[in-house]
């Protein structure tokens, strides 16, 4: 059977995902929710249309399943954009099931119903959700395993006040350099 699979020429699609500035005036939210070891994480990182860095943040949870999580770290996240005043919010996640239930395109889970509600509370003018690929979240991502490592909150207003990990993979980000996504 392994020799037959290996035979088989199926094509492979790639593509490439990369971070993408929002038009002139809107600011890009991006977050993300990690559960390792049951223990949960969250983070996020605001963007200008320059591609400046306004803030990032990374959070510790317990008890949460990942979806939990990754709620949780929108509501953070829209949370602080609300406090800077932000206005025009373009904002990401590759939680699909989180961005379609703010969107009200799929029934909510009870889960994060609570959660949900307090995100809907949140007012920000402008806001416009987009799902993304895992591969295109990389900066959120390693800013959640941080918070789920940390356990605890941390606010950051600079490239420099930024964990080395987290700062090797935004400067990445910040260059351009995407990765591909591949699938069958």
């Amino acid at each position: 059977i392994v020799y037959q699979l290996t035979q088989m020429h199926l094509p492979i699609q790639a593509q490439y995902v990369h971070w993408i500035r929002p038009p002139e005036g809107f600011c890009k939210l991006k977050f993300d929710g990690s559960l390792v070891d049951q223990q949960g994480g969250g983070g996020g990182i605001l963007r200008d249309s320059n591609g400046r860095m306004i803030f990032a943040f990374s959070e510790g949870y317990t008890g949460v399943t990942s979806l939990q999580a990754e709620a949780r770290a929108l509501c953070t996240g829209l949370e602080l954009c609300t406090l800077l005043d932000v206005t025009a919010l373009l904002v990401e996640g590759d939680s699909k099931v989180v961005i379609d239930a703010v969107q009200g395109s799929c029934g909510c889970p009870a889960s994060v119903a609570a959660i949900l509600r307090r995100i809907d509370q949140v007012t920000v003018r402008t806001l416009s959700y987009n799902h993304i690929y895992r591969e295109g979240n990389a900066v959120a991502d390693s800013l959640a395993l941080f918070g789920g490592d940390t356990k605890q909150f941390s606010l950051f207003h600079s490239i420099r006040s930024l964990p080395t990990v987290v700062r090797g993979v935004f400067n990445v980000d910040r260059l351009g350099i995407g990765s591909f996504r591949y699938r069958r």
